[in-house]
């Protein structure tokens, strides 16, 4: 996300990015041992179900991890912060994604401690 990008903004971006990815044949997240987890647990009835969720885990994920740090710092370090004691509160998708940033307040702490460190 780039300074001062609005949130609307950002995702038309990152969409028309994977939009082009995908035309050039480009592909996300296809890690087996991802896939065969998530048809173990029963969650995909098959293969391609299971590289579908995989798939749309990994683009949320990134969406949070590339916005602007400056302004959801807190809510990616909170995510990272809960994942060691096994809750994965990280989106399953695109549109949850959206919604955890812009439905994220920040403490306001997050830009001075950014500021701080410079």
């Amino acid at each position: 996300m780039k300074d001062n990008e609005s949130l609307e903004s950002y995702h038309l971006r990152f969409e028309s990015i994977l939009k082009t990815i995908r035309l050039n044949k480009g592909w996300f997240g296809k890690f087996q041992c991802l896939i065969e987890h998530e048809t173990q647990s029963r969650t995909a009835t098959d293969e391609l179900e299971a590289e579908d969720i995989v798939e749309a885990s990994f683009l949320s994920v990134a969406f949070i991890l590339n916005a602007d740090q400056r302004r959801y710092s807190g809510l990616i370090t909170d995510l990272a912060n809960r994942c060691p004691t096994g809750a994965d509160d990280y989106p399953r998708d695109l549109p949850t994604a959206y919604d955890f940033l812009a439905k994220y307040k920040s403490s306001g702490n997050n830009s001075c401690a950014l500021s701080n460190n410079r």
